[in-house]
């Protein structure tokens, strides 16, 4: 009998593609436009959770007057033009590993706080789209990370426990939610995703080639 995890929950950006520069650029110029100055560093604690989230947080900051809706309209169009401009390509060893997990049998998702046509849009631009059982995005869920809606719900579609899971995150909300969700989760350290505490996850690495990993995907069992 094997105690080895059943499924694998993957976030998309920051872990399947570095496509975080490219929001911060895109946002850093947006928040300029509206009269706001955010660092990088700022702008990291907004990495992984919701639209609505940030934005509300941003209003009360700057005492900005558009309503929420209206601003996530524009972010969501330029964020979509971004993507759909610039040249894409996985992080390294994504395309290994996500081939080393569909031949040997694991149920594999996507849940990611992105809208669904930004993941169908990396995920065919990267050609990995075939990798991934089911994709759960931040729409489709009532509360977004760090609560653990979205990767209980792709437990669910998977046909998995929440404890037969292992979840790869780049940001502590993306950590905090898959440990909300009770699964065990690997924190990747992107640096391209600004200064993330990912000191909840059960392991933390910056090559998905990690030795740590992949026994952590063979064994089943936590480092803490």
């Amino acid at each position: 009998m094997t105690n080895r995890f059943r499924a694998v929950l993957f976030d998309m950006d920051g872990v399947l593609v570095n496509s975080e520069p490219l929001y911060w650029e895109m946002n850093r110029a947006f928040f300029r436009e509206l009269g706001g100055e955010v660092s990088f560093e700022e702008y990291g604690a907004f990495i992984g959770i919701s639209a609505t989230t940030m934005w509300q947080t941003l209003k009360n900051r700057f005492g900005w007057e558009q309503p929420i809706e209206s601003l996530k309209a524009a972010e969501r169009d330029r964020k979509h033009a971004a993507l759909s401009a610039a040249p894409l390509s996985p992080i390294a060893g994504i395309p290994h590993l996500l081939a080393q997990l569909r031949r040997e049998g694991y149920r594999v998702g996507l849940a990611s706080s992105s809208l669904r046509r930004n993941i169908d849009l990396v995920l065919d631009r990267l050609a990995i789209a075939a990798s991934f059982d089911t994709i759960v995005s931040g729409e489709e869920v009532l509360h977004g990370k760090p609560a653990p809606d979205i990767f209980l719900e792709a437990a669910r579609r998977v046909g998995a426990d929440a404890a037969d899971c292992l979840v790869i995150e780049d940001s502590r909300n993306g950590v905090a939610a898959a440990k909300a969700a009770g699964m065990c989760c690997v924190g990747y350290q992107n640096p391209s995703s600004g200064p993330q505490d990912l000191s909840a996850a059960d392991l933390v690495i910056d090559d998905f080639g990690s030795p740590a990993f992949l026994q952590l995907l063979i064994t089943h069992r936590t480092t803490h």
